[in-house]
């Protein structure tokens, strides 16, 4: 907030009340956001694509701050938003326009709130000073009860509310009662109007939320309507106002910022031209002009003030320093011409830099980001190929474990079969032995007879024939699994 009171005509000034409005939102505290509303309103209402945006935006604030103490004031930037339609309208489309608003207005005349009334009445007096204009003629009359009843109207609205809604309907007001000529209700109603402003400006939330506030425009647009209409109130009731805002501007919070300043210069100058004193209005054109010289008056129009300081010195029978001032100001202006276009041309020249900067740093990052990608691609291939090569080891493990596991039941196979070999030489060779064995012991006893001893030789001799016969299949079946 305290940002955004600091940063009046700021470029970034959108940009803070935007960030103040989310924040504000985020927390729901209503008076910082319908503090942001201001500048984003004058902000979007320069762009006629973005007033569609700007509505939804107003709802949105309208229904997060009914009934509160800012309530009314996004009603109110909805007015500024029509008046600024109606101010920017060519005059050949004028008509056109003011008819369809106002019959917008009139659509919603019975359902309307007291802030939606306002707002109707100012906008009806305003078409209404449109259409007065278009005849040429000056009798505005017509308009100005519209805005005395939108006036008290907005004396009963919350202080934010009124003080807004107040600023709008006493230009229009006071600009009547100027043209009319009614000194009384001019003053009448400049009085009130100071009033409101102090009402708003005093609240205590105002004085403790907002300590950089600049109010000093707000009464300006007042005090310079009373000292400026001196033919109307009188030269002795204008000085009494030019004092008290000579007493404003001094006492004011503001005081140090350099633009009070210019515009008490500017006002105070403007003041006693208009009284015909001269000498004072060309000591005010000097100070404008000294703060020009030093460099401390920014944004402006310098020629303007040159000029008008020579038109003074000629109505003054001061034509030599007149021109004076011409060849002054001709200097000047170059120099600050040149002074604007050295800092254009030192701009463009950061600017340059920091667009080369900022092409070298994306080359670097494509640089980088090109290194990543071969590095990443490397890493992938290399995965790639360990898994493959992985793969590949495990297939042949597995095939190696087959192999082994297939030798290993050979080996068992082989191993059951030479046990079974060996119980089969043991059984076959056993019984051929023990035959030849116990006959032959027999053939050794001298007792035996000749027939026994002719039947046990043959006996041994089948003996040993199966042996050899059994020894003959055993040599041939091994022969054939050896070969196997």
């Amino acid at each position: 907030m305290n940002i955004l009171d600091m940063s009046d005509s700021d470029p970034n000034e959108i940009s803070i009340a935007s960030q103040l409005y989310k924040e504000a939102l985020s927390i729901n505290d209503k008076f910082a956001l319908s503090m942001s509303l201001g500048p984003i309103t004058i902000h979007m209402i320069s762009y006629s694509e973005k007033c569609d945006s700007l509505i939804i935006l107003l709802d949105q604030a309208e229904a997060i701050l009914r009934n509160s103490n800012e309530d009314g004031i996004p009603e109110y930037y909805k007015m500024t938003q029509k008046a600024r339609i109606l101010q920017l309208t060519s005059r050949d489309e004028r008509a056109d326009v003011c008819n369809r608003i106002l019959e917008e207005l009139n659509a919603q005349k019975y359902s309307e709130n007291q802030y939606q009334k306002a707002s109707r009445l100012f906008l009806t007096g305003v078409i209404h000073y449109l259409f007065i204009s278009l005849t040429e003629s000056s009798n505005y009359s017509e308009a100005l009860p519209y805005w005395e009843e939108a006036w008290k109207l907005a004396n009963g609205f919350p202080p934010a509310a009124c003080k807004n809604f107040t600023a709008n309907i006493y230009v229009m007001m006071s600009f009547i009662y100027r043209e009319m000529g009614n000194s009384q209700k001019f003053i009448k109603v400049s009085e009130e109007y100071l009033r409101r402003m102090d009402r708003y400006f005093l609240r205590q939330e105002v004085l403790n939320r907002r300590p950089y506030i600049y109010k000093d425009n707000a009464y300006l647009i007042c005090y310079q309507q009373l000292m400026l209409s001196h033919r109307l109130i009188g030269k002795a009731k204008a000085h009494e106002y030019y004092e008290k805002y000579c007493n404003f501007v001094k006492n004011g919070k503001g005081d140090p910022l350099l633009r009070n300043e210019l515009y008490f210069f500017s006002i105070s100058k403007q003041y006693y031209e208009s009284l015909g004193d001269k000498n004072q209005a060309l000591a005010f054109c000097d100070s404008i002009i000294h703060l020009i010289e030093s460099g401390k008056a920014l944004n402006m129009n310098y020629a303007v003030h040159y000029q008008s300081k020579a038109r003074l010195l000629r109505e003054m029978k001061r034509p030599e320093e007149a021109c004076l001032v011409y060849d002054r100001a001709m200097y000047v202006t170059d120099s600050l011409v040149r002074k604007e276009q050295l800092e254009k041309i030192g701009k463009m020249r950061v600017d340059s830099e920091i667009s080369e900067l900022k092409l070298e740093k994306a080359i670097l990052r494509s640089d980088i980001h090109r290194i990543a990608l071969y590095c990443t691609i490397v890493l992938v291939i290399i995965s790639i190929s360990f898994s493959i090569y992985f793969y590949i080891n495990l297939k042949r493990t597995r095939k190696l474990q087959q192999e082994l596991l297939l030798h290993t039941l050979k080996a068992q196979e082989s191993e059951q079969m030479k046990s079974a070999f060996i119980k089969s030489i043991c059984q076959e060779v056993r019984t051929p032995l023990d035959n030849i064995n116990t006959f032959t012991e027999q053939l050794a006893d001298h007792s035996l007879s000749s027939e026994k001893k002719t039947e046990y030789s043959e006996i041994i001799t089948d003996s040993c024939k199966e042996l050899t016969s059994s020894l003959d299949h055993m040599l041939e079946a091994a022969y054939k699994e050896s070969s196997s």
